[in-house]
């Protein structure tokens, strides 16, 4: 155990180094990601949404005061058996603002549910060429639809931008928030080495036709969440070239952090329910590499507790962790306009490994709930 842990630590930690390096210089040059003439004359953005009185007017203002008039749009909204006024209150704004030409909901029918569901019927609704999909709970800039539409050249077929927390009142809120970040960069690095591996359903964009050819080809439907992740992966895996993602702030979509521990916790278990299902060699690849690391630091962590002459080796490795994440958080951080997270940087860090070992205990105990309803 002396040699065997602390060599393979040290290995892992090489390993770990390169692989951010390398993610990290994404963000440190200027990357002319929109440039070229665009092909989308239309567009069709996706809103499901259930039970979300509280939000829905925050994202339908956002919507309203897009600025692209070069660009032909609609928008179809789908209610997910909404328990609470949702639906009136987006109809009573769809009317007071005259929206009816534009703006359609439609509702699932009583065999149908999930946000997987209210994606593939809008999209089967859809006239724009260009679909893009979004959630009731986030606002944009006024450029975001264009500079999604911007930036499809000829060659391009699927394209995503980052989605960040807003409004972080703790330092959990805070610790989330930056972790949340850090997976919005390196999903995004990764994209533009042509090796996709994870977006967000709130900020992503592709074409109709384009989907239509590869909707058979895309898997995960025994998952409860991953309509966002199955889509780009089905898309890189037939248009290995034609995948782009945005880092510019112009592009951002921001939805409010979950307000409690608890809620935080549900939403992080879905998420890391759908990755039994990945086939894609490079999550795969990347998820291991983090998860291996991290516990491998844990495991290091406890050996140097019970063998105090080998401290200063933990904390050399510690430390070079410590600055290989700063590095690429930073620059990332830095792109989103969200360097104020870094302040609990240090703490989130250590906290890390923990919090690691404890989701994916809880992931086998647990059951996952969203909106109300047991998925």
């Amino acid at each position: 155990m002396d040699v065997i842990l602390p060599a393979a630590a040290l290995v892992l930690i090489v390993v770990y180094s390169l692989f951010f390096l390398k993610l990290a210089l994404f963000f440190k040059k200027e990357t002319p990601l929109s440039s070229g003439k665009s092909t989308i004359d239309s567009a069709t953005v996706i809103v499901p949404f259930r039970n979300e009185t509280e939000n829905i007017l925050h994202c339908l203002n956002a919507l309203k005061k897009q600025k692209c008039e070069s660009l032909r749009w609609e928008v179809i909204l789908v209610n997910d058996h909404s328990e609470d006024d949702s639906l009136q209150k987006i109809n009573h704004f769809i009317s007071e603002n005259n929206l009816h030409s534009t703006y359609q909901v439609v509702s699932l029918s009583a065999n149908e549910k999930g946000k997987k569901m209210a994606l593939k019927k809008a999209i089967t609704l859809a006239n724009g060429e260009l679909i893009i999909t979004t959630d009731a709970d986030c606002i944009f800039t006024e450029q975001w639809l264009i500079e999604l539409a911007r930036a499809f050249t000829p060659n391009t077929h699927f394209v995503f931008a980052p989605v960040l927390y807003q409004n972080e009142k703790s330092f959990f809120h805070a610790f989330f928030s930056l972790e949340f970040l850090t997976m919005m960069c390196a999903g995004i690095a990764m994209a533009n080495r042509q090796k996709p591996v994870y977006c967000n359903a709130a900020n992503m964009a592709f074409r109709k036709e384009g989907y239509l050819k590869i909707e058979k080809k895309i898997i995960g439907n025994q998952s409860a969440s991953g309509d966002d992740v199955f889509t780009l992966h089905a898309f890189a895996a037939h248009y290995p070239e034609g995948i782009k993602a945005l880092k510019n702030e112009e592009s951002v979509v921001y939805t409010n952090i979950p307000y409690t521990l608890k809620e935080i916790l549900h939403q992080r278990l879905r998420w890391a329910s759908k990755s039994v299902y990945y086939k894609n060699i490079s999550v795969n690849y990347m998820m291991l590499l983090i998860g291996v690391t991290n516990i491998l630091l844990l495991l290091m962590f406890l050996w140097g507790i019970f063998n105090y002459k080998r401290i200063g080796l933990c904390l050399i490795i510690f430390a070079i962790k410590c600055g290989i994440d700063y590095c690429f958080i930073f620059l990332g951080a830095k792109q989103m306009k969200k360097t104020k997270l870094l302040k609990v940087f240090l703490p989130s860090v250590i906290i890390y490994p923990f919090y690691l070992f404890v989701l994916l205990l809880l992931n086998f105990v647990t059951p996952m709930y969203w909106k109300g309803r047991k998925i």
